[in-house]
């Protein structure tokens, strides 16, 4: 939007608390679309995967229906947001404001903006989730996680750093899960090649140290039971019998998709201190 955005997270917590009380579908729908947008890395995403929280699998659809939503939520607050060329309001930028960033299949993505999150918390619509830097949220607790062990203070920051930029990182750079290329983005795991525990300096936040998996490999890498050649090729360890690689969906014709010679120096210290075959 071109001029400064008139309303503080009350304005829009009232507003969207008196559209909460409306029961119908769409409603239901948009506040779907809503809580995803909050949801989403750095609470940015594209109207395809909005349409996706709802139920909506054509993108115009999706489209329509969160700009109707959010052109009740201007209704509520009784305001005429900017206008397109065409002289068309531009609803949906009540909620949020185009990104700069496109998502990694190149689409346009929606930011929430920070008074809509916060009116969202305030209304107890979704659970808060902590948007401070990775490195500095991770300094700031040092005090803390010295209280752990060192397994669960491992739990801890491998949990955070998989929240955070080296998941976003991730997702740009694989676009989906790095064997077999599913994009459902909710249910897939940020993997450290070389773990975090054994990481130096800014390892565990680099890219190259990071493969984007699906549960089931994300769990198999992890426990050393799969590894990946420098060609990509997948390395199966004997302790991965037949019958359970037939129950993981593992087989011995899966490979990265695609893989950088940066990749190489982890990849080579999954496969000599990780992978069961070579301990």
């Amino acid at each position: 939007m071109s001029t400064e955005y008139p309303f503080s997270s009350t304005q829009i917590a009232m507003a969207l608390a008196t559209l909460h009380q409306e029961a119908s579908k769409k409603t239901e729908n948009g506040f779907f679309m809503l809580k995803a947008n909050y949801e989403a890395d750095n609470m940015e995403i594209s109207t395809t995967r909005l349409g996706r929280a709802a139920g909506y699998t054509n993108y115009n659809t999706a489209n329509e229906q969160y700009g109707s939503f959010a052109h009740r939520v201007c209704d509520k607050l009784d305001y005429t947001p900017d206008k397109r060329a065409d002289g068309s309001p531009i609803w949906t930028s009540v909620l949020c404001e185009e990104s700069a960033e496109k998502d990694h299949q190149g689409h346009f993505q929606w930011k929430l903006r920070h008074q809509v999150a916060k009116a969202l918390e305030s209304l107890g619509l979704v659970k808060p989730i902590p948007r401070t830097d990775l490195l500095d949220d991770i300094a700031i607790r040092e005090n803390e996680l010295a209280n752990y062990s060192a397994k669960d203070r491992e739990a801890i920051v491998k949990a955070r750093i998989g929240q955070g930029e080296f998941r976003k990182r991730l997702i740009r750079f694989w676009g989906g899960c790095a064997v077999t290329s599913c994009d459902c983005m909710e249910i897939l795991v940020a993997s450290h090649i070389k773990p975090w525990r054994d990481c130096v300096g800014k390892e565990a936040i680099d890219q190259m140290n990071g493969l984007l998996l699906l549960p089931n490999l994300d769990r198999a890498f992890d426990r050393g039971l799969i590894s990946f050649t420098d060609d990509g090729q997948i390395l199966m360890a004997r302790a991965l019998t037949d019958n359970l690689a037939k129950t993981l969906g593992i087989n011995q014709d899966m490979r990265l998709r695609k893989i950088l010679h940066y990749h190489h120096v982890y990849l080579k210290y999954h496969r000599q201190h990780i992978f069961m075959e070579n301990l």
